[in-house]
Formats: C-alpha cells, sequence, structure tokens
C-alpha cells in the first residue's frame, strides 16, 4: 500500500498530499511519514488548509531521512518528566500557547521584545508549525501549556543539533521546571548527535546564565540580519559526555 492511499482517508482528495506523499515512498520513514500526518491533521482544517499548512512540514521533517538512510534522529519525539510533557505542537495550541506567551516581561531581555503581541506571535508560531520540530511544553500537574522549545539544524556529518526558540511562563522560571525541559531535550539529542548548541541574544543574561547552569560553554557568536536590524548572539554549546547515551 502506498502512503499516499494511507494518508487519503484522513486528508480526502486532495492532490498536494498525494504529491508529498509520494515523494517519501520507498523511504525507512514510510510509517513516521504516515504518523506525522494523521497527528498533524486537525478536522477543523478543510482539505486544502491541511495541504498547504503541512506539505512543507511534512517535507523538512523527513526529507533529510531519504538522503541520509542512517540517520535515525527525530526532531519531534514525546517526552515525559516528572514536572512536565513536551509534545510536538500542533495547530489547535494556538490559544494556549498564547497565553503563556503574552507576558511582556517573558521577553524583555529577548531581541523581539514585542513577541507578546498577538500578532507578532502568531507569525511566530506559523514559522513554529512549519518547522515540524516545535514543541508545546505542558505542566503535568495542571495539563495546561506553559512554554514552548524546539530542534533545529539537524547536521548529522557535524553531528550537532540546535536547540532553541524556547520559553516559558514566568512562574516556572528559575527552577525545576527549565532544567527539566533541557535535560529531557538534551538526553533525546545524545542519542543521535555529540553536539547540542544554543543561540542566545547578547542581551538575555537570564538564559546565558540559565544555559551556563547546565554546564553550556560560549563558543562564538552569531550574527544575523533581520529587517528590524542586525540580531547579536552568542552561540553556547554542550557536548556529549562519555557514558552519556
Amino acid at each position: 500500500m502506498a502512503l499516499a492511499d494511507i494518508i487519503e482517508p484522513v486528508a480526502g482528495d486532495c492532490p498536494q498530499v498525494r504529491n508529498t506523499a509520494a515523494r517519501f515512498e520507498g523511504s525507512h520513514n514510510f510509517v513516521a511519514g504516515y504518523a506525522y500526518v494523521r497527528t498533524s491533521w486537525v478536522p477543523p482544517l478543510n482539505q486544502r488548509d491541511f495541504a498547504l499548512g503541512h506539505e512543507r512540514a511534512l517535507e523538512t521533517r523527513y526529507g533529510y531521512y531519504m538522503k541520509n538512510e542512517n540517520v535515525t534522529f527525530d526532531p519531534n519525539p514525546r517526552l515525559l518528566g516528572e514536572l512536565i510533557e513536551v509534545r510536538p505542537l500542533r495547530a489547535d495550541d494556538w490559544e494556549g500557547l498564547f497565553a503563556a506567551a503574552s507576558d511582556p516581561l517573558i521577553w524583555e531581555q529577548h531581541p523581539a521584545r514585542d513577541r507578546f503581541q498577538e500578532d507578532v506571535f502568531r507569525e511566530f508560531f506559523r514559522e513554529a508549525l512549519e518547522t515540524a520540530s516545535a514543541f508545546v511544553v505542558i505542566d503535568r500537574k495542571t495539563g495546561k501549556i506553559i512554554g514552548s522549545s524546539r530542534y533545529f539544524g539537524f547536521d548529522p556529518q557535524e553531528s550537532v543539533v540546535e536547540i532553541g526558540w524556547t520559553f516559558l511562563a514566568r512562574a516556572f522560571w528559575g527552577g525545576e521546571y527549565n532544567r527539566e525541559l533541557k535535560r529531557l531535550m538534551l538526553d533525546n539529542a545524545f542519542r543521535f548527535v555529540d553536539r547540542v548548541v544554543f543561540v542566545i541574544g547578547v542581551t538575555n543574561f537570564r538564559s546565558q546564565k540559565a544555559i551556563e547552569k547546565i554546564g553550556g560553554v560560549r563558543c562564538g557568536r552569531r550574527d544575523k540580519v533581520v529587517p528590524r536590524g542586525i540580531v547579536e548572539s552568542f552561540v553556547y554549546e554542550i557536548r556529549r559526555q562519555s557514558g552519556d547515551s
């Protein structure tokens, strides 16, 4: 059975979805591609919206598997800790995630200081969905979304991946929640790579200290030109220790 045939009952007679699925035909991530489409489709979306919203994400998430058959890194796993659950971001997470992000003080040291505004955060949310490697962080006590993070830039040749775009509601700052989030994501990443990098704005002293507390070492800079100017950032890295999985 073709992956497109499996998807069709979910997405309907949608050529964009079928064409995307066809590109994954024969890859060893056949089942993973199907699972992603099933779990990502939100029923209120119509077939066209589904295709346009998830075709790019499906290709982004699984396209590199077809070129690197020995790679098994999954950029969007489900991770469970004592305090939090980290699961793939979905389109219907908008309300809960924006509620967590709408506090201006979360972003006061961040290069995007206006991200608490709804129109700005909608663009952040749209981009996060398109990466297909973004998470929501859920407080297991209440079941509420309290933040987000994502993997980015997995490079099997350099054995490195980035963790970034991370934020938590202020009630969960400076303690066990942030440490558990980083531990879960690092432990998962170190199953596949030797290095994890973090790119942090030069004025984001709070995040710099948080990374240093868990062993991050500053190893360079990365400046990016954006419409509003140049975003200056430090690069930190954490290396897998011998004996880590």
